[in-house]
């Protein structure tokens, strides 16, 4: 496994809440804030990204599909895997890899299927994760960063089907190295993570919500 670094996040963490008319009462699905991170990678290796799901309310969600938001200006990557992240005390902040491994563990996460899944997208009580979605992408050209602003994903409640944004996203510097990447290529792809994060905290959708 590559050795990563994760860049810090500049966005501040917020809560967001969207009601879905159409069901029966009001269901409530929020999302558990906005993230940004990046990491250092080969040509065609999966980085692989965390999308929590947490709502402010018990609503049953069944899981459809995802698709990728873009953040403008920057090179899309390609959406190689995703799954639901099993029984864990943890999630991935950012690593390569599929299926991925804790860092300094030899043991994979443990995935579920995401098409079909039902899901309660809320905090267990006593601790533990929400529902998380892990996702990989991938990047073919040397010297470039792909970016994702996160995840647009389709759910069904009841029987009315929804798609909205979890903005849960990510950064693939992909640069050639064999086990790590050096000081110069980490230097290089954080120049360019700090670019990207401007865009991302630019981003029309994710300054309405700052506001709201």
């Amino acid at each position: 496994m590559s050795t990563v670094r994760k860049v810090g996040v500049v966005v501040a963490t917020v809560g967001l809440t969207l009601m879905l008319a159409g069901c029966t009462g009001s269901a409530t699905f929020g999302f558990s804030g906005i993230d940004l991170g990046g990491i250092p990678v080969q040509a065609d290796r999966p980085a692989v990204f965390s999308a929590p799901l947490v709502a402010s309310a018990a609503t049953p969600l069944t899981l459809l599909g995802v698709k990728l938001i873009s953040i403008p200006g920057f090179p899309i990557p390609r959406l190689i895997h995703v799954s639901l992240l099993g029984r864990s005390l943890s999630y991935p902040t950012g690593t390569t890899g599929w299926p991925p491994t804790a860092p300094g563990a030899k043991k994979t996460y443990p995935l579920r299927r995401f098409a079909g899944a039902k899901v309660d997208p809320v905090a267990p009580r006593g601790g533990g994760l929400p529902p998380t979605v892990l996702y990989a992408v991938a990047g073919a050209e040397l010297n470039h960063v792909y970016a994702v602003a996160g995840l647009e994903i389709t759910f069904r409640v009841g029987t009315t089907r929804f798609t909205k944004p979890v903005y849960e996203g990510g950064m693939a510097c992909v640069v050639k190295f064999r086990s790590s990447a050096s000081r110069r290529e980490q230097h290089w792809c954080e120049s360019r993570f700090a670019l990207i994060i401007k865009v991302f905290n630019e981003m029309p959708a994710l300054k309405e919500r700052e506001n709201s």
